[in-house]
């Protein structure tokens, strides 16, 4: 920039201070001014000649550190289960993935060691957002010993649910929406899932804490931690 340009720039700020200054001794109130630098126009302009030092740019902000990504393992059957469990610290949190085709084989593996001699027969479970279908062959007398009175005359029964899956106090919990059996409606729900809940408590391991549950339609993840 030449010279004259530069003197006509620093006439202009000169006006500018005192079109800026005059109102304020005028009113009668004396104020205390900020210094030049920081007016809103005559600072930049001030910066721009160089008659004052330029800003500082401010030091940003340093980003949070993110928290850890909790380990992930996917589940294939129970004995991966088991042992996962017992490698596990004390406070160690994890997260159990287990796609719908996995939960199925663990489900049949689990109705062939075990189920049948329970009086379960085969079993389904297809997953969906937030929410899971089971479909379940069972026998009548499974459910009489756990003190649901079934008034069919058929010694199999054929039940169909629906429900969401979450965590409370550390126990995983079931909430059934829907129930029929045979084709009928199950009409006490709040009984269906006191009996689930309860034995779901009574035959959890002690160690294992759950708190969060997620369905998606691939799959199912539970994350907790080992108490």
């Amino acid at each position: 920039m030449n010279h004259g340009a530069k003197s006509l720039l620093l006439g202009l700020t000169v006006l500018l201070l005192l079109s800026t200054a005059l109102p304020v001794y005028a009113a009668g109130r004396p104020q205390a001014l900020p210094p030049l630098p920081e007016w809103p126009i005559i600072g930049p302009l001030l910066r721009w000649l160089g008659l004052v030092p330029a800003a500082p740019t401010p030091t940003p902000t340093p980003a949070p550190t993110p928290t850890p990504a909790v380990p992930e393992y996917r589940i294939t059957n129970l004995r991966d289960l088991l042992a996962l469990a017992k490698t596990l610290r004390a406070g160690e949190r994890v997260r159990i993935v287990a796609t719908a085709e996995e939960l199925q084989e663990a489900l049949n593996a689990y109705i062939s060691t075990t189920g049948q001699r329970q009086g379960l027969r085969s079993a389904t479970v297809t997953l969906d957002q937030e929410t899971f279908k089971a479909q379940a062959t069972i026998d009548r007398t499974a459910l009489e010993k756990m003190g649901m009175a079934v008034p069919l005359s058929s010694d199999t029964l054929q039940l169909d649910a629906s429900g969401t899956l979450g965590a409370a106090d550390c126990y995983l919990t079931v909430t059934l929406q829907e129930v029929r059996v045979n084709g009928e409606t199950f009409p006490l729900l709040s009984l269906g899932n006191r009996l689930i809940n309860d034995m779901l408590v009574n035959q959890w391991p002690p160690e294992a804490c759950v708190e969060q549950v997620s369905i998606t339609p691939a799959q199912v993840a539970v994350e907790g931690y080992r108490r």
